[in-house]
């Protein structure tokens, strides 16, 4: 892609841009016309890109992160355990034939806070519930109809 790119605008600027209508017999960047100046600029971009540099115009926003979690006839989340940065998403999946909830808090005790944070109740078979984590920490979960039978996780959310 560099070669063509670099080929392209060679060819541009020693063509005087490619328009026979053009005034100016000496070619040069003023010689191209607007139409081709974009699709200079474009080819420049891509072919700095290729090179893996950047000007200071070029900004690229970083992709969220989507973390996703199966809820299973087995009763269990997988993967049980997730990390995921600040900003990240965990997209909880029930892939199975039976209703779950994914409950924030390490249980059903008052003290754990459970659905403080999040509280997707119910969970039905091919349904998602996805969170946006905003705050570094280690955040539990659990299934309130499966919580005796161990069905719980973990999402490690880092800085």
């Amino acid at each position: 892609m560099r070669a063509y790119a670099t080929i392209t605008v060679c060819l541009l600027f020693a063509t005087g841009g490619c328009d026979e209508t053009n005034p100016n017999p000496n070619p040069g960047p003023t010689s191209v016309p607007p139409a081709d100046l974009a699709a200079t600029q474009d080819l420049s971009a891509t072919a700095s890109t290729d090179m893996a540099t950047t000007s200071p115009d070029m900004t690229t926003a970083p992709s969220p992160v989507v973390v996703e979690v199966r809820t299973t006839d087995g009763l269990m989340f997988v993967p049980s355990s997730v990390t995921i940065p600040v900003g990240g998403t965990v997209v909880w999946r029930n892939s199975g034939a039976v209703a779950h909830t994914v409950t924030s808090g390490a249980s059903s005790t008052a003290s754990d806070n459970p659905g403080m944070l999040f509280d997707h109740n119910p969970l039905i078979p091919g349904q998602t519930f996805s969170f946006t984590f905003t705050v570094a920490g280690i955040e539990p979960y659990f299934c309130r109809f499966h919580e005796a039978m161990g069905m719980k996780g973990t999402v490690v959310v880092t800085p």
